[in-house]
Protein backbone atom coordinates (compact mmCIF):
# COMPACT_ATOMS: atom_id res chain seq x y z
CA UNK A 1 0.00 0.00 0.00
CA UNK A 2 2.95 1.94 0.48
CA UNK A 3 3.78 2.36 -3.36
CA UNK A 4 0.08 3.15 -3.95
CA UNK A 5 0.00 6.00 -1.25
CA UNK A 6 3.21 7.29 -3.53
CA UNK A 7 1.59 6.92 -6.68
CA UNK A 8 -1.28 8.81 -5.37
CA UNK A 9 0.50 11.69 -4.10
CA UNK A 10 2.70 12.32 -6.44
CA UNK A 11 -0.13 12.15 -9.35
CA UNK A 12 -2.03 14.65 -7.41
CA UNK A 13 1.12 16.67 -6.46
CA UNK A 14 1.29 17.17 -10.73
CA UNK A 15 -2.15 17.36 -11.64
CA UNK A 16 -1.80 20.71 -9.11
CA UNK A 17 1.23 22.43 -10.67
CA UNK A 18 4.24 20.42 -8.28
CA UNK A 19 6.44 18.51 -9.66
CA UNK A 20 8.94 17.60 -7.39
CA UNK A 21 7.86 15.32 -4.58
CA UNK A 22 10.35 13.66 -2.17
CA UNK A 23 9.57 10.99 0.47
CA UNK A 24 11.28 12.00 3.66
CA UNK A 25 13.75 9.50 5.16
CA UNK A 26 16.49 10.08 7.71
CA UNK A 27 18.43 11.95 5.74
CA UNK A 28 17.42 15.81 6.58
CA UNK A 29 15.71 17.77 3.16
CA UNK A 30 17.95 19.62 0.76
CA UNK A 31 17.58 23.52 0.75
CA UNK A 32 18.37 23.01 -2.83
CA UNK A 33 15.63 21.85 -4.23
CA UNK A 34 12.81 23.56 -5.86
CA UNK A 35 9.88 25.15 -4.68
CA UNK A 36 6.86 24.40 -4.87
CA UNK A 37 7.58 20.44 -3.72
CA UNK A 38 5.92 18.13 -1.26
CA UNK A 39 8.03 15.69 1.26
CA UNK A 40 6.12 13.08 2.47
CA UNK A 41 6.33 10.81 5.00
CA UNK A 42 4.91 7.53 6.13
CA UNK A 43 3.70 7.54 9.78
CA UNK A 44 2.29 4.10 11.23
CA UNK A 45 0.65 1.19 9.59
CA UNK A 46 -2.40 -0.12 11.87
CA UNK A 47 -3.85 -3.37 11.09
CA UNK A 48 -7.01 -4.31 12.87
CA UNK A 49 -8.65 -8.00 12.70
CA UNK A 50 -12.06 -7.92 11.46
CA UNK A 51 -14.46 -10.45 10.51
CA UNK A 52 -16.80 -8.82 7.87
CA UNK A 53 -18.59 -9.92 4.57
CA UNK A 54 -18.24 -7.47 1.67
CA UNK A 55 -19.80 -9.08 -1.13
CA UNK A 56 -21.66 -12.17 -1.90
CA UNK A 57 -21.58 -13.11 -6.26
CA UNK A 58 -22.93 -15.88 -7.57
CA UNK A 59 -20.83 -17.50 -10.37
CA UNK A 60 -22.64 -20.56 -12.16
CA UNK A 61 -23.17 -23.02 -9.35
CA UNK A 62 -21.05 -21.30 -6.58
CA UNK A 63 -21.84 -18.86 -4.40
CA UNK A 64 -18.79 -16.84 -3.47
CA UNK A 65 -18.61 -14.96 -0.08
CA UNK A 66 -15.75 -12.47 0.50
CA UNK A 67 -14.98 -11.66 4.07
CA UNK A 68 -12.45 -8.52 4.90
CA UNK A 69 -10.36 -10.53 7.53
CA UNK A 70 -7.58 -7.05 8.87
CA UNK A 71 -8.09 -3.45 7.59
CA UNK A 72 -4.68 -1.85 7.09
CA UNK A 73 -4.97 1.72 7.71
CA UNK A 74 -1.67 3.63 6.81
CA UNK A 75 -0.97 7.24 7.57
CA UNK A 76 0.75 9.54 5.66
CA UNK A 77 1.97 13.37 6.54
CA UNK A 78 2.53 15.22 3.18
CA UNK A 79 4.15 18.93 3.72
CA UNK A 80 3.27 21.25 1.09
CA UNK A 81 6.10 24.18 0.83
CA UNK A 82 6.21 27.39 -1.23
CA UNK A 83 9.26 29.75 -1.57
CA UNK A 84 8.09 33.59 -0.09
CA UNK A 85 5.80 34.60 2.34
CA UNK A 86 2.18 34.25 0.21
CA UNK A 87 0.12 32.64 2.37
CA UNK A 88 -2.88 32.82 -0.10
CA UNK A 89 -0.77 30.76 -2.55
CA UNK A 90 -0.05 28.23 0.22
CA UNK A 91 -3.75 27.76 1.26
CA UNK A 92 -4.79 27.58 -2.60
CA UNK A 93 -2.08 25.08 -3.22
CA UNK A 94 -2.93 22.82 -0.08
CA UNK A 95 -7.13 23.12 -0.88
CA UNK A 96 -6.40 22.02 -4.81
CA UNK A 97 -4.56 18.95 -3.63
CA UNK A 98 -7.21 17.51 -0.92
CA UNK A 99 -9.42 18.42 -3.64
CA UNK A 100 -7.60 16.60 -6.09
CA UNK A 101 -6.95 13.20 -3.93
CA UNK A 102 -8.99 10.74 -5.12
CA UNK A 103 -11.75 9.39 -1.94
CA UNK A 104 -11.53 5.75 -3.31
CA UNK A 105 -9.53 3.53 -5.84
CA UNK A 106 -9.81 -0.16 -6.53
CA UNK A 107 -6.83 -2.31 -6.29
CA UNK A 108 -5.83 -5.02 -9.26
CA UNK A 109 -7.66 -7.63 -7.28
CA UNK A 110 -10.88 -5.50 -7.12
CA UNK A 111 -10.62 -4.56 -3.33
CA UNK A 112 -11.63 -1.11 -2.54
CA UNK A 113 -8.74 1.59 -1.02
CA UNK A 114 -10.66 4.14 1.06
CA UNK A 115 -8.60 7.24 1.30
CA UNK A 116 -9.11 10.34 3.38
CA UNK A 117 -7.50 13.67 4.15
CA UNK A 118 -7.79 13.33 7.96
CA UNK A 119 -6.26 16.92 9.34
CA UNK A 120 -4.61 19.31 7.51
CA UNK A 121 -2.30 22.84 9.15
CA UNK A 122 -3.05 25.31 5.83
CA UNK A 123 -1.98 28.32 7.62
CA UNK A 124 1.26 27.09 7.90
CA UNK A 125 4.30 28.65 9.59
CA UNK A 126 7.07 30.65 8.35
CA UNK A 127 10.76 28.94 8.37
CA UNK A 128 13.17 30.83 7.60
CA UNK A 129 16.35 28.70 6.39
CA UNK A 130 18.77 31.50 5.66
CA UNK A 131 17.17 35.50 5.94
CA UNK A 132 16.93 35.79 2.41
CA UNK A 133 15.06 32.43 1.61
CA UNK A 134 11.77 32.21 3.13
CA UNK A 135 9.67 29.43 2.90
CA UNK A 136 6.16 28.71 4.10
CA UNK A 137 4.87 25.15 4.65
CA UNK A 138 1.10 23.58 5.25
CA UNK A 139 0.87 19.75 6.46
CA UNK A 140 -1.72 17.75 5.23
CA UNK A 141 -2.19 14.05 6.77
CA UNK A 142 -3.77 11.53 4.81
CA UNK A 143 -4.99 7.78 6.04
CA UNK A 144 -5.16 5.09 2.81
CA UNK A 145 -7.72 2.47 4.46
CA UNK A 146 -7.72 -0.83 2.77
CA UNK A 147 -7.61 -4.55 3.58
CA UNK A 148 -7.20 -8.02 3.50
CA UNK A 149 -9.45 -10.59 2.33
CA UNK A 150 -10.33 -14.14 1.82
CA UNK A 151 -12.58 -15.88 -0.56
CA UNK A 152 -14.76 -18.65 0.12
CA UNK A 153 -16.94 -20.57 -2.20
CA UNK A 154 -20.50 -22.62 -1.43
CA UNK A 155 -22.21 -24.81 -3.93
CA UNK A 156 -25.76 -23.04 -4.99
CA UNK A 157 -27.47 -25.73 -4.83
CA UNK A 158 -27.14 -27.56 -1.60
CA UNK A 159 -29.53 -30.41 -1.93
CA UNK A 160 -32.28 -32.03 -4.63
CA UNK A 161 -35.21 -34.13 -3.75
CA UNK A 162 -37.64 -35.59 -6.29
CA UNK A 163 -41.10 -36.32 -5.02
CA UNK A 164 -43.28 -39.22 -6.80
CA UNK A 165 -43.36 -39.79 -10.28
CA UNK A 166 -44.84 -37.02 -12.26
CA UNK A 167 -48.17 -38.25 -13.65
CA UNK A 168 -50.74 -36.59 -16.12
Amino acid sequence: MRLMAKTIIENTAKTIGIDVVQEISDTPTSILLPLPRIDFETLQSTLTKKNQKVAKTVLNDQIIIRKQTHENKLDVRCVIRIAGENENALEQLSEDFIKGIPQKIRQDAGDIIRIEATRADTSGFKQRIVDVLSQRTATIYISFIGGFYSDSAESAIKEIHINGGMTQ
